[in-house]
């Protein structure tokens, strides 16, 4: 896959690196939100089985799609941990559990791949 990093709009902002950069417009071309978080969210509940009721419920809340909303990144993060609240209180018990927990993401870089590679 081939990606002009230097033409993307919005991709260059602030001190990411190459690989964040990278990693980013390749989830982006899969479908996944341009936000690492929601990206990760929305793998997670693919992974699962779940993504499905989520894009509901979130329709149901806001009366709007979460594929056209999800790249309106401030909204959106606080909108899906509304949602994963909705979805799973026990796990996430306010609104904005999900969002809180979420911000305490790793770092995305080449030495977290090779570590994870090798477990």
């Amino acid at each position: 896959m081939i990606f002009d990093v230097s033409t993307d709009r919005g991709i260059r902002t602030g001190n990411q690196t190459i690989t964040e950069i990278m990693y980013r417009l390749f989830l982006q071309n899969l479908g996944y939100a341009r936000d690492l978080d929601l990206s990760e969210l929305e793998i997670t509940l693919e992974a699962a089985g779940r993504l499905d009721a989520f894009k509901m419920k979130f329709c149901e809340l806001f009366q709007k799609e979460w594929d056209s909303e999800k790249g309106k990144i401030a909204i959106a993060v606080q909108q899906a941990s509304r949602v994963m609240h909705e979805l799973d209180s026990a796990t996430y018990p306010t609104a904005d559990s999900w969002r809180e927990s979420a911000m305490q993401r790793a770092d995305i870089s080449p030495a977290a791949w090779r570590g994870a590679a090798s477990s």
